[in-house]
């Protein structure tokens, strides 16, 4: 049965972590829910957060290279 929730195993398993370190980050990690006492992970919500997060460009670090490029350009 392929269910679309997963346990702390499996989340560490897929995250490359082991499962301490997700047991203590489980509130951190998205689609984490609690069911009769056991940790899940929703697998639709943990993936596309994760895929979102993959996909952001990060061009706030090129802004400031370009600033100090300017500021730092030797005067003629």
């Amino acid at each position: 049965m392929d269910s679309p929730y997963l346990t702390i195993k499996e989340v560490a398993k897929f995250l490359n972590k082991s499962e301490k370190w997700c047991y203590l980050r489980k509130e951190q990690l998205p689609g984490y829910f609690r069911l009769a006492g056991s940790i899940f992970f929703d697998k639709d919500v943990l993936l596309a957060t994760l895929k979102s997060k993959a996909t952001i460009k990060r061009t706030s670090h090129l802004i400031v290279m370009k600033k100090w490029l300017v500021l730092s350009a030797p005067s003629a």
